[in-house]
């Protein structure tokens, strides 16, 4: 039996992602989980630096020392040409993968303190990001019908969902046909 992924709360979220430099080392992890290298030729000497931008922010570089390419974590991703920073952009991911319904951008205009149309650009790009993303995809698609019940012998006491002895089991099939299913207790 698999355990089921505890989500976390708003608060442990900005524990972990409160910083720019956390969101940095965090997506660094994920986008090379053995080793630094080179996003135009692949090369694994890499030099890492922070520069100074006309605004006075510090951005955080990395150049290629074998074809001197300069780029940042962000390059080639959803958040390239953004100028928002990744605190923000975490919190809408966060907002948008922990919502049953969905987030208009509209909420996520006034939570994150943005213009609507950034709200809206933001939450279109996640959206297509889950869209592409093979993992997420392969799970169900299309309309699916669920349904739970509770198993287990007769016995004195509550009886349904408050019954100590039952064990839940719910069920989960896509409607069209040939569609996926699968059943956990």
């Amino acid at each position: 039996m698999t355990k089921p992924i505890k989500q976390k709360s708003i608060f442990e979220h900005m524990k972990d992602f409160g910083t720019e430099e956390a969101c940095i080392a965090h997506f660094e992890k994920i986008r090379w989980p053995s080793r630094l290298a080179c996003i135009r030729c692949g090369a694994e000497r890499i030099s890492k630096f922070d520069a100074k931008g006309k605004t006075g922010k510090t951005r955080h570089l990395y150049e290629c020392m074998d074809c001197s390419y300069q780029y940042s974590v962000i390059t080639g991703t959803i958040f390239h040409d953004s100028h928002l920073p990744l605190t923000k952009w975490f919190l809408a991911i966060y907002m948008i993968c922990s919502a049953k319904k969905g987030v208009p951008a509209k909420q996520l205009q006034r939570e994150l303190e943005t213009t609507y149309r950034t709200a809206w650009y933001m939450a279109h790009r996640i959206r297509l990001a889950m869209q592409e993303d093979q993992d997420f995809c392969g799970k169900f698609a299309g309309v699916c019908e669920v349904d739970e019940t509770y198993i287990g012998g007769k016995r004195k006491g509550p009886r349904g969902r408050g019954a100590a002895s039952k064990i839940p089991v719910v069920g989960m099939k896509e409607r069209t046909s040939g569609g996926k299913s699968v059943c956990r207790p």
